[in-house]
């Protein structure tokens, strides 16, 4: 039994995507999903609960993948990270403080300007 990404039942954890990068999360769960069938096409195995829920498992990890953010050493990386990839990004005390989705945590300079 063969899942087409628009059949997939998003997981809360990507809820809050924008509609491409959701599109993304979607083709690689089912894809991920499908995969074992590539590898045994003759053995079609039934599809026992266990081995349904162990694939929905794999491929919830391979398409959460998606969120993780790239760790970034500049403040203009940090300005440049997408929206959906920051949960908190402001200019506080002369840094740019940014926790992203992943729960990584950066504090830069803001250049030009001098702390106090």
């Amino acid at each position: 039994m063969r899942m087409k990404p628009e059949e997939v039942s998003v997981h809360q954890t990507a809820l809050y995507l924008p509609p491409n990068v959701l599109e993304k999360w979607k083709k690689i769960y089912a894809d991920t999903f499908n995969s074992e069938l590539e590898y045994e096409p003759d053995k079609q195995i039934a599809m026992l609960q266990e081995n349904v829920e162990r694939r929905h498992w794999k491929a919830l990890r391979a398409a959460n993948r998606l969120q993780t953010t790239p760790d970034v050493a500049t403040y203009e990386e940090a300005k440049a990270l997408e929206d959906w990839q920051v949960i908190k990004r402001v200019g506080e005390d002369g840094f740019l403080k940014v926790v992203t989705i992943d729960a990584k945590k950066y504090r830069f300079p803001i250049p030009g300007k001098s702390k106090g």
